[in-house]
């Protein structure tokens, strides 16, 4: 019996799938096949990519023993853009059943598929991902990676076979690969429940216990401090750590309804029907609201009355968002799906590729910045078109990459090593190499620099900083039972940490200053108290319901108060007697919400405009007091600065494609510098001056040539002297933490330092006088003080930046003195003179040293106003140095320049040739530092011929000053007798057009003798080109001797013999020594001409006139013209007579001939 049977097979399967309303539009395409082509499934999407799914499917005819791989995926790929592929193999059997599949085939066992590779494809690299070694329970045992390097990793596994937990428990995990290292982790698990109750990374032991029902109980770090865990429907609703504990109030459907911090301050949360945000409840300050239409499109987002729309497609997909401001941010999305740009209306537009990676962005003024993506390099392209490539090494992910090399602009190559866990081992830039090393555990043990040497350090058992030895000796770290940084001992300064129980720092000691820090219920800084010199200020703050910043008093005891508007802008801020008002903002175009204008109390306006990226573009303050101009090159660098008062103050700079500055022009002059490819500075010319920098092991050495300087450094790279040529030394010494300590000139102090915890300078010691410094939250100062309390200086800022410096005018230091000027007045004596700058001094304190080497003491002082002073009955012969100070109640100001003086008296020896004299002429005694004027004067009818200094000739010179004499000098001058000189008039003559045939043209020409000597004239001659065509009529002058101031005649006459341009000159040799031959240029240009006559016949009156002009007649009726030009004659008649015509010369009629 023979039965055949037949199937019929019915799928429904989607075939297109359309999207509209509040997404982009799309229209996606699906095709099924199986057979040759092997079974896939391609998606045509609406961006025009083609999706291909393969499977190992019927269509592939699958041998038998082969069913196991039935429906498995097999590759899948967008064309163009990347491709995955998978590999598998069949597990042992799990059970002995046979498994047909009806047309197709058979498996005599069941099998489980085990993926045993994986390989992406994209932007022409491979990387290829190997699971092998499966265990019985499908854990794969070896993970290899290859992309442009190896990693793998070796697993060994926990089972429970009683209780089925067979899979996804590693017992140690080893990563090993082509970069260095192997690192270990192990896993210990509760026996009965697998939970995980101890977790070993690399050395790092972390423990865990649970309650009966699984939840974590308790979590103990490896230092063994212990955080326990309460669970409340299925949330954590207790943290408790070895300090404090935080609890929350868990609803029943899971939400967060409350959370109280350490301090016991309370966060409340609510939430609508659909489970969404309503309100956050701060304990102190105005609640965030939220709400959202019936169709989920926004999410309105209110504090106050700021607010802010946050926009979603009908996907769900955040779409932009638009605030009270007026600022908008938008997020396009493509039709099938993809991030395209993100933007806003004051900022860039960024381009996604396929991936989601950047691949441009534009700024506002269509300047932009592009990523090209090849391989495993992406080559960045700035707004001028210079490139940078970066390039990347993976694994078996190409999303998971290391930075591993980077050429920029100009060529030079950076490469970057790391070990196998990613972690930075070495940086290499041509010969500069920096080098950072681990412990197994992959913490960071040291590092080394050219500059720095090596830094050593210790650590405790989950990485914090135990230990920093460096340079400078070893200093030491302690943490509290949370890892808060407790205390750093540098063996000479202590420094002390403390925390609330809501994690704020509550205080802050050390040698200098003692600090302490209150907040409110919402963690905001109240008070800051600092205790400096036996002193304690205060800081204290004050905010409005949206966390705005509304007082401020002052360590001085000054109020500050700031007002916003709706938008948290801040409109006007005050103090005593002072304010800031009209502060209004940009409220269209890309700089909305940037500060527009700004009225100080003085009633000058700030005027500040911006351009489309938010650069400053121009500052004008009053009407104007200051307008000043800034434009940028297309990345952002300051090209200009305009000064629109004073264009002589005008600046410009330029960059190399690193942007690094390399050419710059000003008030200075023009300044250029050069680079090495490490960034360091070679040269620097500003006008004629040109300084060389030198550098070894990335310090700088020295420099030569118009700023000549060496440096010299501590053991661990801070700069601890620069000395120039002269002798001048400046050191520097610094504390543990390579904070400034002190600042010396030749071994004379000038300034000493103190800071506090965070290393912010608190005082500097000058003299006699101590600055007191204070700091804001964010670490501005905003005021200072001496060291008895007095209030100096407030400063003031908006939106971060300074606005306004309110001083204290009775001690407001004065300006300093300058141009010091020390004269020798007797052989014991000195006269000292100065410029006053300031107006509020109350004297001028003048200090004296003796010699180079001596130390200053004050010698006396002057009143206010006056800016001399003697100094009698000093040794002569001595040298002596002297510096001058203004001095008030607020301090003394800075320090005159300083002048030197050496009481001895020099010679200069002042002699000059017969015919003329010197004055003072003779041996002229001079004191040390004076200056000496000498004036050269010539004898009648003689001339200075030269003044030698010293020895050199400087040229013809009719007075010299020697400046600051302090050695023997020579002057001399020599005289010449003065020479005849000729001169003529006119030097040149154009006779101009004249016709063939003519009557000659004749011209003079007048020669003089303007010197003070006898002119001897020679033979004069017609030379030149057409010197047969000019002829002279008279000669006055050759062979003649003119005395001074007398003159002779010689007559020129033009007499051509055939057209066109001629030209020749007249040649006069004569005595003077400057110009022996002086050649007076003669031109004519020869034309042929043609006479026009113009006959008037009849008794009536009227006119005939030419055009060109020369016939106007009744008067003039001939006129010679050049052959062949063209002239028109026109009749005009008056009313009493009438134009019969015209005949003859071709002409009738009677209009224009």
């Amino acid at each position: 019996v023979k039965v055949d049977m037949g199937y019929t097979f019915h799928y429904r399967t989607v075939v297109k799938k359309q999207t509209a309303g509040t997404v982009p539009p799309g229209t996606w395409t699906f095709a099924y096949s199986q057979g040759t082509n092997k079974d896939y499934t391609q998606i045509d999407d609406p961006c025009g990519r083609i999706h291909k799914y393969s499977y190992y499917g019927y269509g592939n005819d699958p041998p038998n023993g082969s069913m196991w791989m039935l429906g498995l995926p097999k590759s899948k790929e967008i064309v163009g853009e990347e491709t995955v592929a998978y590999e598998w193999i069949p597990s042992s059997p799990i059970s002995s059943d046979h498994y047909e599949v009806p047309l197709v085939g058979y498996d005599n066992d069941i099998y489980v598929p085990y993926l045993a590779k994986k390989t992406i494809v994209r932007d022409g690299k491979t990387y290829t991902t190997n699971y092998n070694n499966y265990d019985p329970y499908g854990n794969p045992k070896t993970i290899s990676e290859s992309g442009e390097n190896t990693r793998n990793r070796q697993l060994t596994y926990w089972y429970n076979i009683p209780k089925n937990i067979v899979q996804n428990k590693p017992l140690s995990e080893t990563v090993s690969g082509s970069f260095p290292g192997t690192f270990m982790t192990t896993y210990t698990y509760d026996p009965h429940k697998g939970n995980l109750l101890q977790l070993n990374r690399y050395g790092v032991i972390t423990q865990y216990t649970y309650y009966l029902n699984g939840n974590l109980r308790t979590q103990t770090d490896a230092n063994g401090m212990t955080t326990s865990y309460l669970w409340t429907n299925g949330r954590i609703s207790k943290i408790t750590n070895p300090l404090y504990s935080i609890s929350r109030v868990i609803n029943p459907n899971g939400t967060l309804a409350g959370e109280t911090n350490g301090g016991g301050y309370k966060t409340s949360f609510t939430y609508d029907g659909n489970l969404r945000l309503k309100t956050i409840t701060p304990p102190v300050g105005n609640p965030t609201n939220f709400t959202y239409p019936q169709d989920n499109s926004y999410r309105l987002e209110t504090r106050g009355q700021y607010y802010t729309y946050h926009y979603n497609d009908g996907f769900g997909r955040p779409t932009g968002s638009e605030d009270i401001k007026g600022i908008e941010t938008d997020m396009v999305y493509k039709s099938c799906g993809l991030k395209d740009t993100s933007t806003s209306n004051i900022g860039d537009t960024v381009y996604y590729d396929p991936f989601g990676r950047v691949k441009q962005i534009t700024h506002k003024d269509n300047t932009k910045i592009a990523y090209d993506y090849l391989g495993s390099d992406v080559t960045l392209t700035d707004e001028e078109g210079y490139k940078t490539l970066f390039t990347y090494n993976a694994f078996g992910n190409p999303d998971e990459k290391l930075l591993v090399g980077v050429k920029d602009a100009l060529l030079t190559v950076t490469s970057y090593d790391y070990n196998i866990l990613g972690s930075l081992l070495i940086i290499t830039q041509e010969t500069l190499q920096r080098a950072f090393s681990y412990d197994p555990k992959n913490f960071l043990i040291s590092e080394s620099h050219p500059e720095k040497g090596t830094i050593a350090y210790t650590r405790d058992n989950v990485g914090n900083l135990k230990t920093k030895t460096d340079g400078l000796g070893m200093t030491t770290y302690t943490y509290d039972a949370i890892n808060r940084l407790k205390g750093i001992d540098s063996k000479t300064e202590i420094i002390t940490f403390g925390y609330d129980h809501a994690d704020n720092r509550t205080s802050m000691s050390n040698a200098s200053a003692t600090t302490t820090y209150a907040y409110d219920a919402s963690n905001r800084m109240t008070e800051k108290k600092e205790t400096i010199l036996g002193r304690t200020y205060s800081t204290r703050y004050v905010y409005d319901g949206n966390d705005n910043l509304t007082d401020i008093y002052y360590p001085s005891g000054n109020p500050i108060t700031y007002v916003y508007n709706s938008k948290n802008q801040v409109t006007e801020v005050r103090g005593l007697g002072w304010s800031v008002n009209k502060i209004a903002y940009y409220t269209t175009g890309t700089s909305i919400g940037l500060p527009q204008s700004f009225t100080s109390s003085n009633g000058l306006t700030t005027y500040l405009t911006y351009n489309k990226r938010n650069l400053t573009t121009d500052i004008e303050i009053g009407s104007p007091v200051l307008d000043m101009g800034y434009e940028y090159d297309a990345r952002g660098n300051m090209a200009s600065i305009t000064n629109y008062l004073d264009p002589s103050k005008n600046q410009a700079f330029a960059y190399d494609k690193l942007n690094r500055l390399t050419t710059f022009d000003g008030p200075w002059g023009m300044g250029s510098s050069s680079y090495d490819s490490k960034g360091n500075r070679l040269n620097k010319k500003i006008a004629t001056g040109n300084t060389e920098y030198r550098y070894l092991n990335n310090r700088l050495m020295d420099t030569v040539g118009g700023e000549p300087f060496s440096f010299g450094y501590n053991s661990d790279g801070d700069p601890t002297y620069v000395k120039n040529t002269l002798g001048m030394e400046y050191s520097l010494k610094y504390d543990k933490f390579h904070n400034l300590l002190s600042y010396d000139h030749n071994a004379g102090p000038i300034a000493t330092f103190t800071y506090d915890g965070d290393g912010m300078r608190l005082t500097k010691t000058s003299g006699n006088k101590t600055m007191v410094y204070h700091y804001d939250k964010e670490g501005k100062v905003i005021s200072e003080g001496d060291e008895f309390g007095n209030f100096l200086s407030d400063y003031v800022y908006l939106n971060g930046k300074l606005i306004l410096k309110v001083m204290n005018d009775a001690f407001v230091p004065p300006d300093g003195p300058t141009n010091l000027k020390a004269s020798m007045v007797a052989p014991d004596a000195v006269n000292l003179s100065w410029k006053d700058n300031s107006t509020n001094e109350i004297k001028f304190r003048i200090e004296r040293k003796t010699g180079g080497d001596g130390s200053y003491a004050e010698i006396g002082a002057v009143n206010a106003n006056i800016t001399t002073y003697s100094d009698p009955g000093l040794s002569p012969g001595g040298t002596y140095l002297y510096k001058v100070r203004a001095s008030n109640a607020g301090g003394d100001s800075g320090n005159s320049n300083e002048a030197q003086v050496t009481l001895r008296t020099s010679t200069i020896s002042a002699t000059a040739d017969p015919n003329g004299n010197i004055v003072p002429q003779g041996n002229i005694s001079i004191y040390y530092g004076a200056d000496q004027t000498f004036t050269i004067t010539p004898d009648m009818g003689y001339h200075v011929a030269g003044v030698s200094i010293d020895g050199p000739n400087m040229g013809v010179l009719s007075t010299y000053t020697f400046n600051n004499v302090t050695s023997d000098h020579a002057i001399h001058a020599t005289f010449e007798i003065n020479p005849p000189k000729i001169s003529v008039s006119p030097s040149s003559h154009n006779f101009g057009n004249i016709y063939l045939g003519t009557t000659p043209i004749a011209q003079s020409f007048i020669l003089s003798n303007t010197g003070t000597v006898s002119l001897v004239i020679g033979s004069i001659t017609l030379t030149g080109t057409n010197a047969n065509e000019f002829n002279k009529a008279m000669d006055g002058c050759s062979g003649r001797t003119i005395v001074a101031s007398e003159s002779c005649v010689v007559q020129v006459v033009f007499s051509p013999t055939s057209a066109g341009e001629k030209s020749a000159a007249l040649t006069i040799p004569s005595n003077d020594p400057l110009t022996p031959i002086f050649n007076a240029p003669l031109s004519g240009t020869v034309v042929e001409g043609r006479s026009l006559t113009v006959i008037r016949t009849g008794n009536g009156m009227g006119t005939v006139t030419s055009s060109p002009p020369g016939i106007n007649c009744g008067d003039d009726c001939s006129e010679l013209y050049i052959k062949g030009i063209v002239v028109t004659l026109t009749a005009t008649i008056p009313s009493d007579s009438i134009f019969t015509g015209w005949t003859g010369g071709g002409c009738s009629g009677t209009g224009n001939c």
